[in-house]
């Protein structure tokens, strides 16, 4: 159509209106043109995107080292250690607090005092941390020695808790996978219905399709039971992405994927001084997985660790070989075992 023409028109038959009208139909025409041409450009974009996103995905997951996942967990799933005052109100002595029943806490905080009385500074990893206080097998080491690390939670309430808390610690509302690429898993969430303490339940969120203990299977019988999906990455990803080789104390109580993501690590290239892992055995009729397990130490000797003791054949408390310091510190004429203060 030649817009020009038509305005000519307009204009000798009648003057001015006819020439605003032409106007306003020429720019309803442009605009309309370039409607088109938009939609154009937007489809081909739409469709490079998606082109790209199915090449990606054609190409098999992508690597726990893979920029673009670091960069992604930086940005979006790593929040920063507080500068602000502590909110530790819950409780200021747990002993007394939980009248005596830690569930590996003490038997934890035993061996952590002992190794590591006397250094100041260090760095450490705390998979399945809860509120960031209660039962926290880091909080003396970042409040008495001003240690920091990075505290990792899967469920979305406990982690709400552990913002508030304001920890010296880097925070992530994730969970640790033991496969080698990032995932996504559906997690159970225990609600209380009993007269077991509330955190317990809190304690309990675990992936679904993992073996569970007798201890679980009876709360979650006795619960409301709901579910939340979470991003999940290996550990070899956090520690890229803040750029962290030496791990002092490594913490990991994800219910039932220790051992798995043990074997994850790059040991070659990762240094982890010390370890307590709280470890299920393969399921037994007898005790639901509440046994000691000797392939599983007896692997964590051949990648170079020394088991310094175990409680309720579940909690396992490993330092490493290599390490002077600490293995001078293992030697049974140097160190009071947890069960001898009982």
């Amino acid at each position: 159509m030649d817009l020009t023409l038509v305005m000519k028109n307009f204009c000798r038959r009648g003057g001015v209106f006819p020439l605003m009208v032409s106007l306003i139909v020429m720019m309803a025409v442009m605009a309309v043109m370039m409607t088109r041409v938009t939609r154009g450009r937007d489809g081909d974009r739409r469709g490079m995107s998606e082109n790209s996103e199915v090449l990606m995905r054609l190409q098999g997951p992508l690597t726990a080292s893979d920029p673009r996942v670091l960069a992604v967990l930086r940005s979006a799933y790593l929040v920063p250690p507080s500068t602000l005052p502590y909110n530790l109100t819950l409780h200021k002595d747990i002993q007394s607090y939980f009248a005596g029943h830690s569930f590996g806490w003490k038997f934890y905080h035993h061996y952590i005092k002992h190794f590591f009385n006397n250094q100041q500074g260090g760095f450490f990893v705390e998979a399945g941390a809860l509120d960031g206080e209660f039962l926290s097998n880091t909080l003396w080491l970042e409040t008495a020695l001003g240690w920091t690390g990075l505290l990792i939670e899967t469920d979305p309430n406990n982690y709400r808790h552990l913002a508030w808390k304001r920890r010296r610690a880097w925070l992530s509302n994730t969970c640790i996978t033991k496969e080698e690429y990032p995932r996504e898993a559906v997690f159970e969430v225990l609600t209380k219905a009993s007269r077991l303490p509330t955190w317990l339940y809190h304690a309990n969120t675990r992936e679904i399709n993992t073996h569970n203990t007798l201890l679980h299977d009876e709360m979650s019988n006795s619960s409301q039971r709901a579910y939340t999906k979470a991003q999940c990455f290996p550990l070899t990803s956090y520690l890229l992405a803040l750029n962290v080789t030496l791990i002092d104390f490594l913490s990991l109580d994800i219910q039932g994927h220790e051992w798995g993501v043990l074997r994850s690590l790059p040991l070659d290239r990762l240094r982890v001084r010390s370890l307590a892992v709280e470890h299920l055995a393969a399921p037994n009729a007898a005790r639901g997985g509440w046994s000691f397990d000797m392939t599983f130490v007896r692997y964590m000797e051949e990648v170079g660790y020394h088991l310094v003791d175990v409680y309720k054949d579940i909690d396992y408390f490993f330092v490493l070989q290599s390490d002077a310091a600490l293995r001078r510190l293992s030697v049974p004429l140097n160190v009071t075992k947890y069960q001898a203060k009982q």
